[in-house]
């Protein structure tokens, strides 16, 4: 076989396991994460990583409620419910308008603040990676059902 086919055969196979959906099997959102989750080329590894690294930089310095309300937010972003739509594939949801309009206005209200007004300065957690904080009003609301769902409810408004 030459160099081409063989190079050919391994862009494939990356391409191959690029994105998909699996069982969320890591540590820190074990008590969050359940049924398939969203998974990029790093198999969550990456995720994992920079989700523990802001559960200490961040969350642990929150005061209930806010503290396992973000928690539960940060989780649902990190490792996104996936459900497969037949015939187009893997998606990843992604977070309600709800959830993130709860934590932000109600559980985490002064704490958002002091995030927000730090961003703008250009102050930013330092093992946020490729993590962004969510802009509440951007995220879909809470609709359908089974495979027609348009986000990931973390249950922070369930009653």
């Amino acid at each position: 076989m030459n160099v081409c086919c063989k190079l050919i055969i391994v862009l494939l196979s990356i391409k191959s396991v690029h994105l998909y959906c699996g069982p969320y099997n890591g540590q820190i959102c074990k008590h969050y994460s359940t049924g398939f989750v969203w998974y990029n080329h790093t198999g969550g590894l990456e995720n994992e990583k920079i989700t523990t690294g802001l559960w200490k930089e961040m969350i642990s310095t929150l005061k209930e409620p806010c503290r396992s309300k973000a928690e539960k937010l940060l989780c649902a972003y990190a490792f996104p419910k996936c459900i497969v739509r037949d015939g187009e594939g893997y998606f990843a949801l992604p977070l309600c308008y709800e959830d993130c309009m709860a934590v932000k206005m109600q559980f985490c209200y002064n704490d958002w603040i002091v995030i927000e007004e730090q961003k703008r300065r250009g102050v930013f957690f330092e093992s946020r990676g490729h993590f962004r904080f969510p802009e509440c009003k951007d995220l879909p609301k809470l609709a359908g059902k089974g495979t027609q769902v348009t986000c990931n409810s973390a249950g922070i408004i369930d009653m």
